[in-house]
């Protein structure tokens, strides 16, 4: 992954502005630590405000996990972090340290 790009997410991650939520990368309520990386990464993409307030991941390649593939986070890292978010419900800072330290 680009070093620039991790550091961004980390920050991103640590910094309290972003509310945590689960099960997609953006909702009415917040972002799951991959949406974090999804809105704070540069590229061509943008949020779509979807069915019932919650928002849909756009982007020029075919969704998100291309995309997020494209930033040099492979299938595995994405879903051990979707994981740690969804499953584990890993606080943000907690992700980061394992972001730091992993990948």
């Amino acid at each position: 992954m680009n070093a620039k790009i991790k550091t961004r997410w980390i920050e991103a991650l640590r910094s309290g502005r972003y509310e945590q939520t689960v099960g997609l990368l953006r909702g009415r309520y917040g972002f799951c630590a991959l949406g974090v990386l999804c809105d704070i990464a540069p590229g061509s993409h943008y949020w779509e405000k979807g069915y019932g307030g919650d928002w849909n991941f756009m982007s020029a390649a075919s969704g998100s996990r291309m995309f997020l593939a494209g930033l040099g986070l492979t299938l595995n890292e994405q879903e051990t972090i979707g994981k740690m978010n969804d499953n584990d419900r890993a606080s943000f800072h907690a992700i980061a340290d394992y972001i730091e330290v992993m990948l």
